[in-house]
Formats: C-alpha cells, structure tokens, sequence
C-alpha cells in the first residue's frame, strides 16, 4: 500500500486569525434522503440537518441526479438554508447508480477551507467511476484542510475526512479499507506535514467498536471521540446511553463515528475541548453524530 495515491481537486485560500476556534462538526448517513420509514423527503433531510447547527458536515449515501432521485442532493442541501447555505461543498461518487452517483459529501460554512484531497481505496480513480457499468464501486474518503493562524500566528490545519466503508467478506472489506486510511495518512499527512494539524476522521464504518477494523486498526492511529472521556466530554440521551447509531427508530450498534488523531500535534498552549452526541431523528435510518469542538 505504499503507492496509494490521491488527487489534490481545489483550492481555496482564506486565512483568519481567531484567539478561539470554535466550529460544531457533524457526520450523518441520509440514506439517500428517506426517512426511517424509507419514504423519500430530501426536503427533511435538508431541515433536519438545519437543525443541527453545523459549521462542517460529512454526509454518506448521498444521490447525484440518479433515475430515483433526479436531482444533485449536495447542492440542494447546501442551499437549503438561505440565511447560512454551506459555502464549500464536494460530492464524491462512490458507486454508479442509474445513470447517476451514490457516495459521499463534505459541506462546509468556513470560508477558510483551503483544498479537498480524494483517495479511493484499492487505487481505483474517479476516473473508473464515470464509466456507466451499474453496480461499479469505487469507495475512498474526502478530506478537507482547514488552515488557521492562531492569536501567535501559530500556522495550525484541521484535516476533516469522512468514509463510508464497505459491506462484505465477513468484514474483510471494512478491514481492507480502514488499513487503506491509516496508510494513507501516515504517508500522506502526518509524515510530510511540518506545521501543527489535527486529524478528524468521520462516517459510517459498517463495524461496531469490536470489529478489528476499528479495534486493531483504526484505533492503532486514532482515538474514538465517544469513548475518549479524557478527551471529550459526552451528551448522552438517557434513552440511548451508549451513544448507538443504527437504526434510527431503536437502535442497537454503533457504527458511525468521529475519530481524532491520537497525536496532537499542535503547541502546549493551544488547548482542546469538545463535546460529542448523538442526536435523535427519524429523517434516516441513522442517527447523526455531533462535535463541538473548540481551540483555545
């Protein structure tokens, strides 16, 4: 796996200079838009995740002008909201689909976010995806970098991704996939970045914390934000204490999740404080998970 490769898609460059970094971040599997009842109503989903307050959300089972559902869900959800519509956002095809795209979304509010990298797992490309075989799969994960100068002129970057992995082999292809991220992140950004960053890794992982794929691998390079009590304090919902994902109407597992890189890899000074919840909604079958997250 040492030549995995990504693409380097955007760029935007706005840099501030804050003495608190406060942004409220979010991953949500939609379900293509139907509820827990799998009835079709984009139109709730773009409320609910209103809703939800968020400056950055990762979205997975996201529709892209599909035979169902003939419309670019992305967009329509980042501007759903008139009064603060998502800024920057990015749909990445995962899986033909009816003449269409099935995968995942990042959409952001902060007008700092500086450039979006793309890898799809096994070194497929976006490429391969154009072509209209139905059924073709091309899973990966996006990430976007959010650069900062802190009050010091401290250069720090948030790196903010989310996957959704795939179904099969008994969890061989979860376990593929999750190896496939830790990786590329080892090569791609934590042993070739200088300046201080943090990494924050969401989405729907298709594992439940003791599947090896989180167990033995994603927990080798990142800790799980719902059970780092030292570093994030929990909401819980009485009626939901262990924070479960799936499904939405009783849930049992917990498969989606947010990560942060074990090392923190910013100054001493700059301190870390968040809260992370699951939030409960019918307008998927799961639940979105919720963090807020603050630099100070």
């Amino acid at each position: 796996m040492k030549d995995l490769k990504y693409n380097v898609l955007i760029w935007f460059i706005i840099i501030f200079i804050p003495s608190i970094i406060s942004i409220r971040f979010g991953t949500y599997n939609i379900q293509s838009g139907s509820n827990f009842e799998h009835v079709y109503n984009l139109t709730e989903t773009a409320e609910t995740i209103r809703r939800l307050e968020v400056d950055i959300i990762a979205l997975q089972e996201v529709d892209n002008i599909t035979i169902r559902h003939p419309i670019d869900q992305t967009t329509y959800i980042a501007q759903y909201n008139k009064k603060q519509p998502f800024q920057y956002f990015h749909f990445e095809k995962m899986r033909n689909f009816q003449n269409g795209g099935y995968g995942i979304s990042i959409l952001s509010k902060e007008t700092s976010t500086k450039r979006l990298l793309t890898y799809h797992y096994n070194n497929t490309t976006a490429e391969q995806c154009t072509v209209q075989k139905e059924g073709d799969y091309c899973q990966g994960f996006i990430l976007f970098e959010i650069p900062f100068k802190y009050q010091d002129n401290t250069n720090l970057s948030i790196y903010f991704g989310t996957t959704h992995l795939g179904i099969g082999l008994n969890g061989l292809q979860q376990l593929n996939e999750a190896k496939q991220i830790v990786q590329w992140m080892t090569d791609n950004i934590i042993n070739v970045t200088t300046n201080p960053y943090i990494i924050l890794m969401t989405g729907d992982y298709n594992s439940i914390p003791s599947d090896d794929s989180i167990k033995n691998v994603m927990l080798s390079l990142f800790n799980d934000l719902w059970t780092a009590e030292d570093i994030c304090q929990k909401i819980i919902d009485p009626c939901n204490i262990n924070g479960y994902t799936f499904d939405a109407l009783n849930p049992s597992k917990r498969i989606d999740y947010i990560f942060i890189l074990k090392s923190l890899n910013f100054p001493d000074q700059i301190k870390l404080n968040c809260k992370i919840q699951v939030v409960s909604t019918l307008s998927s079958d799961h639940r979105p998970v919720l963090l807020n997250f603050d630099l100070s």
